[in-house]
């Protein structure tokens, strides 16, 4: 069963344009989630971005601590130029670099949420 976490700062308030869309979905062991996240233009959405990663930053640990949630775990492509430090200011640590995932030949780079035990 997937669970999504909303923070109030998906939506530009000047606009109401959604600019980000987060997701969370259990994974292959219990407590163990994959993370998504899909955001607009990182230059022109920075000040929304930084407030959405200030926000999760704050209430994603309790959120998946509320679900029994011990990992989550997010990639992006290495040559990305602002994503890896947005899952930073998230509060996710780089794991690793993946060589290759599935068919595609770009690595990765492989960052974890330990938001605690979730008791």
């Amino acid at each position: 069963k997937a669970a999504a976490c909303v923070p109030p700062h998906f939506a530009s308030i000047r606009r109401k344009v959604p600019f980000a869309l987060a997701g969370f979905s259990p994974v292959y062991m219990p407590g163990c989630f994959a993370g998504a996240l899909l955001a607009r233009d990182h230059r022109r959405w920075r000040r929304p971005l930084a407030q959405l990663a200030a926000a999760m930053r704050a209430d994603l640990p309790a959120w998946a601590q509320a679900r029994g949630v011990a990992r989550i775990e997010a990639r992006c492509w290495s040559s990305h130029p602002t994503a890896p430090a947005l899952l930073t200011a998230i509060g996710f640590a780089r794991e690793a670099t993946v060589p290759r995932f599935i068919d595609d030949p770009a690595p990765l780079q492989q960052f974890a949420l330990l938001p605690g035990p979730p008791f």
